[in-house]
């Protein structure tokens, strides 16, 4: 909690949360939610990586599949479910699989890399 405090005071344009809440209380699990709501709600942008599915579903908006360092594809959360990217993760294809996010800011030259070495990000 302390580097996100800290991730608070400056002035950022994004934020990255690699699994955050590994070593979160339930409680702090709820506060942490409620900053990356507020977060969302003052233009940030996130960037939330995680391997838990129940947390992806409950904050996103959409949701891109990293395997083997290769993008596999980014889809609306409110398009697919579990199954379908526990296939995207896996490198299995299924008629079930959802569709491809459209929109322009998907499509936009910016991407982000993250590396593991790296503790934080100032803009």
């Amino acid at each position: 909690m302390v580097e996100i405090a800290r991730a608070l005071t400056v002035d950022a344009k994004a934020v990255i949360f690699d699994e955050p809440t590994a070593s979160l209380t339930d409680a702090e699990k709820v506060v942490l939610f409620d900053i990356i709501a507020e977060l969302k709600a003052d233009g940030v942008g996130i960037i939330y990586i995680s391997h838990r599915m129940e947390e992806i579903f409950k904050i996103t908006d959409c949701i891109s599949i990293l395997r083997d360092g290769q993008h596999q594809g980014t889809v609306e959360t409110a398009d697919t479910n579990e199954e379908s990217l526990t296939q995207m993760m896996k490198g299995e294809s299924s008629t079930s699989r959802a569709t491809p996010l459209t929109t322009s800011w998907a499509k936009s030259r910016w991407r982000f890399a993250v590396s593991p070495a790296a503790s934080s990000i100032r803009t």
